[in-house]
């Protein structure tokens, strides 16, 4: 083997095939920050090949810049780098990124380290202290594989050196072939092994039957090699039908791109679809001519489903945050539409025209408002009230009621749990999601059928399906709503949470009903999931948060419509609003109502009048101000300035003034000239 200094006193390879050797050693790269490990590995692997070790991820990319390794033993805690943060950089650089890791690890050792280290590529997941003999044998494999695959590269670029001078390099290569082909069956053990599937097959797209297939493919997709020998057709047949023009022509490019790497769906013996990943290289002859396709293929539906679940989650984030910034901007306006509507109503003759047409006008603004309270309850931002509450007994509540709203054509059927925890949720939220749940099931089931609910304590542990889609480990309460309807076409499952998006009927619905329930059981710290089957039926899931210790008080229901209260003479207010109109609109309103009103577009603006104006008697500040400081920065300001000042906020959302933990109070936008009063009213007090 051709050794050379890399500079660094270490010795590397030599990947120049006229200077190597007569045979090529695998090299090994190990990667730890202590040198104990690293000797005491080195040790243990020596006699695999050449032993590169590296004290951490920075120096481990400084090898990999050079050189291929047929495996990298990589440490996942280490300082700088972490064995993660190498893992990324190593698959991320095209040179690097099919070079097998296994990670070692003595503190990371949960199973949701280990799902993250498979997710990142790594081949083995090996807890400390690593058994030599285990570690010999794992590491074994890929240093064989890597130093056979070093050898034919070898020499087949000495042999076509070589058959420009002499004839008797045809009679060398077909010695190396049969020897390749012998140590191919020698090795069949260990690639039998391997959690992939090789193969090879002639150029041509892949349609025709493998030439050899690794005994291995039964276990991994239900067919032995001698069935997609005995049927040509069988690997091309099975593609899902919307992957399979694509790969078919991925393939056929092989012979002008030299290699691939692509995913797909495929059938396997279970009649189940799986994601795998195929990998495949052309193999030339002694010209230089296409001669066969050598590749593996990879079962990858697992990371395909974390992927996908991922995205889905980030997704309907996004949309949480798109619809809770529309829903703001309209909360703002309909402040404005709202207030001056109701202020119209009291001075127009109520048995003319106009009062109709105000009262339309107001009936449709409540609409709004009413809408996009249910779009701030998808973005996680609606005011919930939580307490422990008994599942059971508001389960049993509602199935008596949900009777009568189903109707007699659907047979309801209630299964609860015995010693059921109480969960940590509002009340009112949980009845008004089993209702909408119930009507959906209803409305699934145009003839009848049956509807069932089941409540179950629930335990999430760390590795579990649950616990991967997001939810922390501890104890939870689950509410099931199944029926037996028409079921949810496969390709609308992940967007039947999403905001607007409905199968129903034009005008059956808003499409906002199954987002209300997802905005709400995610921000009361659950999860919801649904199963459903095309003609079988649905059945969706809430997982709660069990309540501990005393429950939340819930807050008492503000008073209705009166006489709105007026101000007393002197008493100023300071509104602060960013928005001109509404501004505009609040500042009309208290001064009608007997205040004195001086406002501020700003935050800046609100604390210059403060140092000018000798009395103000509240502060009244939106919570979102744009640009600068927020309504809590400008009344934490405002009170090391005087001391003991009344604030009331007022947001057009209504989780963020909740969010602190202040004593101010909160008016919700939008709101009516009655609601304006009392809360300022209140927020002063009587003295």
């Amino acid at each position: 083997m051709g050794e050379r200094d890399d500079g660094n006193g270490d010795l590397a390879q030599s990947t120049d095939p006229a200077t190597a050797g007569h045979a090529a050693r695998a090299r090994i790269l190990v990667v730890d920050d202590d040198a104990r490990n690293l000797f005491a590995i080195e040790k243990v692997l020596e006699e695999l090949g050449e032993i590169v070790v590296a004290s951490s991820g920075e120096e481990a990319l400084r090898f990999l810049l050079r050189d291929d390794y047929a495996v990298v033993l990589l440490d996942v805690f280490m300082p700088g780098l972490s064995g993660y943060d190498t893992a990324a950089l190593i698959r991320g650089r095209e040179r690097s990124r099919h070079t097998p890791i296994i990670f070692l690890t003595a503190v990371n050792r949960d199973a949701g380290d280990i799902s993250r280290g498979y997710a990142m590529g790594a081949v083995d997941y090996v807890l400390k202290p690593v058994d030599p003999l285990t570690l010999k044998s794992k590491v074994a494999v890929f240093a064989e594989l890597f130093a056979k695959t070093q050898e034919i590269r070898r020499k087949a670029e000495h042999e076509r050196r070589l058959l420009e001078e002499n004839l008797r390099v045809r009679t060398e290569k077909l010695h190396a072939e049969e020897a390749l082909r012998r140590a191919q069956e020698q090795q069949a053990v260990i690639v039998n092994s391997l959690p992939l599937v090789l193969y090879a097959g002639e150029v041509g797209g892949m349609r025709g039957a493998p030439l050899f297939i690794s005994g291995n493919a039964k276990a991994i997709c239900g067919f032995a090699p001698e069935q997609f020998r005995a049927s040509p057709d069988l690997w091309s047949s099975r593609i899902h039908p919307d992957d399979r023009d694509r790969v078919l022509d991925e393939f056929a490019t092989l012979p002008e791109m030299g290699a691939l790497a692509i995913e797909y769906r495929w059938r396997c013996a279970d009649e189940q679809y799986r994601f795998f990943l195929d990998q495949a290289v052309l193999m030339c002859d002694e010209r230089g001519g296409p001669k066969e396709i050598f590749g593996t293929f990879l079962d990858v539906t697992e990371r395909k489903r974390l992927e996908q679940q991922l995205l889905q989650s980030h997704k309907m984030e996004a949309l949480g945050r798109m619809t809770g910034g529309v829903a703001h901007d309209f909360n703002n306006m309909l402040t404005l539409v709202l207030g001056n509507l109701d202020r119209l109503r009291r001075v127009v003759d109520p048995d003319s025209k106009e009062a109709k047409r105000v009262e339309m006008a107001l009936h449709g603004a409540q609409r709004c408002a009413e809408l996009t309270r249910q779009m701030l309850a998808f973005a996680r931002r609606q005011l919930l009230r939580p307490a422990a509450v008994n599942v059971n007994e508001l389960v049993a509540k509602t199935g008596r009621m949900a009777r009568r709203v189903a109707g007699g054509a659907v047979e309801m059927a209630v299964a609860m749990a015995p010693e059921l925890w109480p969960a940590l949720a509002d009340p009112a939220q949980i009845e008004a999601a089993l209702v909408n749940l119930i009507i959906n099931a209803r409305d699934a089931m145009p003839n009848g059928g049956r509807v069932a609910i089941s409540t179950a304590n629930v335990r999430v542990r760390p590795g579990d399906r649950m616990f991967e889609a997001g939810l922390r480990a501890g104890e939870y309460i689950s509410i099931s709503v199944s029926d037996s309807g028409v079921g949810i076409a496969p390709e609308h499952l992940d967007r039947v949470f999403e905001p607007f998006f409905t199968t129903k009927e034009s005008g059956q619905g808003t499409g906002l009903g199954l987002s209300i329930i997802y905005g709400f059981v995610k921000q009361s710290g659950g999860h919801i999931e649904v199963e459903s089957e095309r003609g079988k039926g649905s059945t969706f899931r809430l997982i709660l948060p069990r309540a501990q210790g005393a429950a939340i008080e819930e807050a008492s229901p503000a008073a209705g419509p009166g006489q709105p209260p007026r101000g007393r003479e002197g008493e100023t207010i300071l509104l602060v609003e960013d928005n001109e109109q509404v501004r505009h609109f609040a500042a009309s309103t208290l001064n009608e109502l007997g205040y004195t009103v001086l406002q501020a577009g700003s935050g800046d603006q609100a604390l210059a009048l403060m140092q000018e104006k000798r009395r103000i008697d509240l502060l009244f500040s939106d919570v979102v101000l744009g640009k600068g400081m927020s309504g809590f920065e400008l009344a934490a300001a405002a009170n090391s300035r005087l001391p003991g000042l009344r604030v009331l906020f007022t947001s057009a959302y209504h989780d963020l003034a909740v969010a602190q933990n202040g004593s101010a109070s909160l008016l919700q936008k939008p709101y009516w000239e009655h609601e304006l009063a009392a809360a300022v009213r209140g927020a002063i007090g009587s003295s």
